[in-house]
């Protein structure tokens, strides 16, 4: 079986936690898969992590996705995933590109 899975898009964004901690993310839409990677050293960084060490910390199958909340006036945005807490996010460059490839 040939398991094809496509990059839509990749960015970097801020994950809130539960305790409003801010943490820098990869986040990586693919045409299967919304992925939360953990970079290695930041952004500057960002292509060597892929190969020597980021960590994907989530992989959300867009079945799990119920949902997505998008402020209107902010850079954030949630998603909303079955049987797991939301997983709320900020981008202020890319956020409607990002909704837009997860949608």
């Amino acid at each position: 079986m040939i398991y094809s899975e496509t990059i839509i898009l990749s960015a970097l964004v801020i994950k809130v936690n539960h305790v409003e901690k801010k943490q820098e993310r990869i986040i990586l839409v693919t045409n299967k898969n919304v992925y939360n990677i953990l970079p290695k050293d930041g952004f500057s960084s960002f292509l060597s992590s892929f190969v020597q060490g980021a960590r994907i910390k989530r992989k959300i199958p867009y079945a799990n996705i119920s949902g997505v909340t998008m402020s209107r006036h902010g850079p954030e945005f949630v998603l909303h995933v079955q049987n797991e807490h939301d997983y709320r996010f900020s981008s202020t460059n890319l956020k409607m590109k990002i909704v837009q490839a997860i949608t």
